[in-house]
């Protein structure tokens, strides 16, 4: 899908990722606070089922997927409000389901965070980070970018063979 209305050109967040859109993307611009995460789940689960998502697949991107905007909302933009583009794409060949978030809050690249020490009791571990490695351990695919004063990161899963039909 593209998007030519007046909307959607004066969006810094879609300008940023509009590389990222095609007919099949569907994607909605959430206010950057954790309140939305509910609204945020259910577009997830909506689209997740829409795909035939399996089960497994849908876990871990939800998982991935609030644990990066609940990030963004609470750290993304310290002085003022913002939002959350949310573009959630799958493969028409049902291969993989891909997630990208885009804000325009301060620059931050997640995947430049040192891996945590996995070794350390829970108690002696440091706050932070866990989150960004569960996303690298559990997606296929994670990437960061900063495009038109905007944060993109993209992940993406890949659906086992086994699990296809086994959906929401």
């Amino acid at each position: 899908m593209t998007c030519n209305s007046d909307d959607c050109r004066s969006n810094p967040r879609i300008m940023a990722a509009s590389s990222f859109l095609s007919e099949n993307t569907v994607f909605h611009d959430f206010p950057a606070s954790i309140n939305e995460w509910p609204s945020v789940s259910r577009f997830f689960s909506e689209w997740a089922g829409k795909n035939e998502c399996p089960d497994s697949c849908a876990l871990l991107m939800e998982m991935a997927l609030e644990e990066l905007f609940t990030n963004t909302a609470s750290y993304g933009y310290p002085e003022k409000n913002g939002f959350i583009l949310i573009i959630l794409f799958s493969d028409p060949e049902k291969k993989y389901l891909q997630i990208t978030l885009a804000d325009n809050g301060i620059p931050f690249n997640p995947l430049k965070r040192r891996e945590p020490d996995m070794t350390l009791s829970v108690e002696d571990m440091p706050v932070g980070g866990l989150g960004i490695h569960m996303v690298r351990k559990f997606m296929d695919h994670a990437e960061y970018k900063r495009h038109l004063g905007c944060n993109i990161f993209t992940f993406r899963k890949y659906i086992p063979e086994q699990e296809k039909g086994d959906s929401l």
